[in-house]
């Protein structure tokens, strides 16, 4: 990506905001859910990204565990639809550094580091990239893709 790339960090109190590089978080299982950073083409992006967001955020608890902040985040048309499925890549990289969700393969896989059990996963949801980061890669614990409303809508 060129200069203009941007990384938005949600949640995580101070840690908030837009940076040029992507801030190193502690990153794995054992760690909270929030912060996430979110790579972004442009400062634009980032700023529209950080005001869809914000309300969400407001809402929850510092505490909020991840069952609580998937559900806030499920409930925001405006987050899950940021990005039109199918239209771009994402790379959510739960262990490495830096550990979000990443926009090429090169730099998902760049952040392997020395770590050596280096986790991401590719697609084309930023909804299903963002789910991956808050539950730290369990699949067990992710939310489905498509709720049963969203199926009925289909029909």
């Amino acid at each position: 990506m060129a200069d203009s790339t941007r990384w938005l960090v949600i949640g995580g109190g101070s840690k908030a905001g837009v940076y040029r590089t992507c801030p190193i978080f502690p990153c794995g299982r054992s760690t909270p859910p929030l912060p996430i950073a979110i790579e972004c083409e442009s400062e634009t992006e980032a700023r529209s990204l950080y005001r869809i967001f914000q309300p969400t955020l407001s809402k929850l608890s510092p505490k909020s565990g991840p069952s609580d902040i998937l559900t806030a985040f499920q409930h925001s048309d405006g987050i899950r639809n940021f990005f039109p499925n199918g239209t771009r890549d994402f790379y959510a990289v739960v262990i490495g550094a830096p550990a979000g969700i990443h926009r090429t393969r090169t730099g998902a896989e760049n952040s392997k580091g020395s770590f050596a059990y280096h986790s991401y996963r590719h697609t084309q949801s930023f909804w299903e990239a963002l789910a991956f980061m808050v539950v730290k890669g369990q699949e067990a614990r992710m939310p489905p893709l498509l709720t049963s409303t969203e199926l009925a809508e289909d029909t």
